[in-house]
């Protein structure tokens, strides 16, 4: 049976994906033991990694992960800041981009 990699994320809007590539295009450098660089279309937040499961597992937790954020759903409408937009402003307020070597 194959078993796939499941986690739950958040998705990034393009303007964070293209601020947090320009980071990495100025951190290319930095040691591989410690940072793993993903492609601009992988960008996201993990919120939890569940793990390696079948397809069973995977249809199951979909179901309920689908009825908790039914339940659960923080906004109805978009925010006008999110916590991504405050966590992009405060980043690039103590590391601005154009002082990065």
């Amino acid at each position: 049976m194959t078993k796939r990699r499941l986690f739950i994320a958040v998705n990034l809007p393009e303007n964070i994906k293209k601020k947090l590539i320009d980071y990495q295009r100025k951190w290319i450098e930095l040691d591989p033991k410690y940072i793993h660089w993903v492609r601009e279309s992988n960008l996201h937040i993990t919120l939890v990694f569940i793990g390696y499961v079948g397809d069973e597992e995977m249809l199951e937790i979909c179901h309920l992960a689908k009825e908790v954020i039914g339940k659960y759903l923080l906004f109805q409408e978009k925010p006008t800041r999110s916590f991504v937009d405050s966590l992009s402003h405060w980043f690039s307020q103590k590391i601005p981009l154009d002082t990065v070597n």
